[in-house]
């Protein structure tokens, strides 16, 4: 199976009293309405290092519309043969759509009409998410201000950079595994405001698919089984 990679800087360090009362707060922001969605796009290249060697990992795009839309874009070039560009776009009316670009698929749910917003991390909790999150520092990225989080992932250290002044965004990444591999995620590009229409455009001649097929899940397998209900009790009418 193919996963849909969800995955796209002065230092002051943070007390950890204040740290403590931060975490004991998550998902439990301060008092105020959730933030409204700051239009930005994000660009992000991916370098790993691994048995001595190193080699690109790929690109990452986030962009965020101010209406509440925001686009989720990963490439892979690993294999000049058949490339990873895989696309999810989370539209303000409900509807997400999840896109094969090279293979010319997607697949579409409608849910209910929601604040995107509330589903990204919060500035209001130092884009904290868990109990997990450990705030480290505070630094700025290519003029931006971010916030510098680490936690452990699967025995790995993952830390990030998010930057709280554009929807918590990550703007850099280091992920250190147990066995010594390293993957890094820099900044490549930073715009503010309103982003490309070009990425949320969805092409009238890509095939619709179910999740199973465009994720190239085991077919009969529990993971394609589940998706694929799920997929249709949402279909768009």
């Amino acid at each position: 199976m193919r996963p849909l990679v969800r995955y796209a800087l002065s230092v002051v360090a943070v007390g950890l009293a204040g740290n403590a009362l931060r975490l004991a707060r998550v998902g439990q922001p301060e008092g105020g309405a959730t933030p409204s969605m700051v239009a930005c796009t994000v660009k992000l290249h991916e370098s790993v290092w691994a048995s001595g060697s190193s080699h690109s990992g790929g690109d990452y795009t986030v962009a965020y519309r101010s209406d509440g839309t925001y686009v989720e874009l990963a490439e892979h070039y690993s294999d000049p043969r058949k490339p990873v560009i895989d696309e999810s776009i989370y539209y303000s009316s409900g509807l997400r759509v999840h896109l094969d670009r090279f293979m010319e698929r997607k697949s579409s749910l409608m849910r209910m009409p929601s604040d995107n917003r509330s589903r990204l991390r919060d500035s209001r909790t130092d884009c904290v998410r868990s109990a997990r999150d450990e705030v480290v520092a505070r630094e700025a990225i290519g003029g931006v201000r971010t916030v510098k989080v680490k936690r452990e992932v699967g025995g790995a250290i993952l830390t990030s950079w998010f930057a709280p002044d554009y929807n918590c965004a990550e703007l850099k990444a280091e992920l250190l595994g147990m066995d010594g591999e390293r993957n890094e995620k820099v900044l490549s590009e930073f715009r503010a405001g309103e982003p490309d229409p070009g990425l949320f455009d969805v092409p009238g001649r890509f095939a619709e698919v179910p999740p199973s097929v465009l994720f190239e899940m085991t077919a009969g397998s529990e993971a394609a089984l589940r998706a694929d209900i799920k997929y249709n009790a949402s279909r768009p009418k």
